[in-house]
Order: structure tokens, then C-alpha cells, then sequence
């Protein structure tokens, strides 16, 4: 008899998603293509004798060139690896601030919890297609800079999630017993408190992941990504829109890995959600 551990459960009722389950294959392979093909072929180099084919017309390029001559296949692991990656670090990112802000202020109260609170009032008042353009402009356009500019923003809700979360599992019984025989806060935080607000917090970082790679896309598009020997799908699609009558594959072909993308993080999330919940049997 295999025993039901939480695990197992909200596995089995994930694979009852089929939504989220399309969604995971959506991710596994967009991953996959941008891992094998990124390191099994070198970043695509630039030739005039190649540019600008059209899907179709030269078998050794089967989705075309770009107007440098560069293979799309290549262009686009390597850009949906970029874009991938930013948003991983994002969200470790927004992790990390989210569950210290926010356990601090919901475990601590008074002072910490009214700093933190007007903290986050400020950062989401402030709009974020005018302020990450302007750090990307004062610190430059590197990769490290572009996760900051998408994370430093993004951590507002999830750090409300962790400080109400925190709030609701302080006083409870089994935490006040461990208080009582000498436990300090931080085991009290890593053993208690928590494991049991993870599963709202997971969920709520994987519905934030489509926004982090949309935000990076729109920054690229607009031109204030990341510079050209490291391309992303936005700012593939940034560059391609002035040939796009011409040459609609330079458009066409990052918009669809893009969306495919989002699509698929979108539905694991979804998915990812209705597993967690206890409620969903």
C-alpha cells in the first residue's frame, strides 16, 4: 500500500490538471531546445552570403537567417535560454527579499512591520516602464543589471503573501510550544513557519514568472535589454519589426517561442495552484 504523502496527493491531483500538465510539457520543451541546441551549437555567426533566407530555402538553415546571416535556430535557443535564465534569477531574487521582508515584518510587528509595509506602498507606486528604462540607462545594459531592474520591483506582493502568512501561523499552538522549550526564531522560522506558508508562496511565485519574462521582453523590445552578443526573444523581436514585410520569420518565429513560453509557465502555474490546494481532494 503506498502511503499518501502530501507530495503524492497534490501530484495526483496535478496530473488531473490537464491544462497544467500541457503547460509543464509546453515548459520541458521549450527548456530543452534552448539548453541542447545553446550547448551543442555555438552562438550563430554572421555571414553575408546567408543573409536573410527565408525559412525553407537552404536546408542547412531549415527556419532561415537573420539579416546578419545568423541561423535562427541558433538565435532562438540562445534567446529563449537568455530569457529563461533572467527569469529564473529574477524570481530567486524576488524570493530571497520576499520570504526575509516578509517573515520579519509578520513575525516582528511594531516598528519593522510598519517600515516594510510603507516600503512596499513605495515600490508599488512607482511605474515600472519608467524606472526599469532608466536603471538600465545609469547602470548599463548587463545581464546582472536587467535582473534587478525586473526583480526590484516584483517582490512587493510576494512579500505581502509571506507577512500575512506569517501573521495567521505566529501564535499558533504547536509554535508557542516550541517557543516555550527555548527555541530561537530562526528554527522556530526554518521548522515551523516556513514549510507551512511555502505552498501559497510557490504558487504565487510561478504565476509571477510569465510577468518577469514579459517585462524582459518588453525592455528588450524597446531597446534597453541586453546587448546584441547576448540575445533574448524580446529583443529579437524588437529588432525584426522595421523588416517584418520582408522578412516575417525575424518576427514571427521569436513572437511564437515567446508566447509558447509564457503559455506554457501560465498553465503550469495554474496547475501548480489547484495541486497545492488541500481543498482540491
Amino acid at each position: 500500500m503506498q502511503v499518501r504523502t502530501p507530495g503524492y496527493l497534490a501530484w495526483r491531483r496535478f496530473k488531473r490538471n490537464k491544462a497544467g500538465v500541457i503547460g509543464l510539457i509546453l515548459v520541458i520543451i521549450m527548456m530543452s531546445f534552448a539548453l541542447i541546441v545553446s550547448v551543442t551549437q555555438p552562438f550563430p555567426n554572421t555571414s553575408v552570403l546567408d543573409a536573410s533566407l527565408l525559412p525553407g530555402e537552404d536546408p542547412a538553415h531549415l527556419l532561415g537567417t537573420d539579416i546578419a546571416g545568423r541561423d535562427m535556430v541558433g538565435l532562438l535557443a540562445w534567446g529563449t535560454r537568455t530569457s529563461i535564465v533572467i527569469a529564473i534569477a529574477a524570481e530567486v531574487f524576488v524570493m530571497a527579499i520576499s520570504i526575509f521582508l516578509g517573515f520579519v515584518a509578520g513575525w516582528f510587528g511594531g516598528v519593522l512591520d510598519y517600515l516594510v509595509t510603507r516600503v512596499i506602498e513605495v515600490f508599488v507606486a512607482i511605474p515600472p516602464l519608467l524606472f526599469q528604462p532608466l536603471f538600465m540607462i545609469i547602470l548599463g545594459a548587463t545581464l546582472p543589471n536587467l535582473v534587478l531592474a525586473l526583480g526590484i520591483l516584483a517582490w512587493t506582493e510576494p512579500t505581502r503573501l509571506v507577512r500575512a502568512q506569517t501573521l495567521v501561523y505566529r501564535d499558533r499552538e504547536f509554535v508557542n510550544a516550541s517557543r516555550g522549550l527555548g527555541a530561537n526564531t530562526s528554527s522556530i522560522a526554518t521548522m515551523h513557519v516556513l514549510p507551512n506558508i511555502m505552498n501559497p508562496f510557490i504558487v504565487s511565485v510561478s504565476m509571477s514568472i510569465p510577468a518577469i519574462i514579459l517585462g524582459e521582453s518588453t525592455l528588450s523590445f524597446l531597446g534597453y535589454g541586453l546587448s546584441e552578443n547576448m540575445p533574448s526573444l524580446g529583443k529579437m523581436i524588437g529588432i525584426s519589426w522595421q523588416y517584418i514585410q520582408a522578412y516575417w520569420h525575424m518576427a514571427l518565429l521569436p513572437t511564437a517561442c515567446l508566447s509558447i513560453l509564457m503559455l506554457g509557465v501560465s498553465l503550469f502555474g495554474d496547475g501548480l495552484r489547484d495541486a497545492l490546494d488541500p481543498a482540491g481532494g
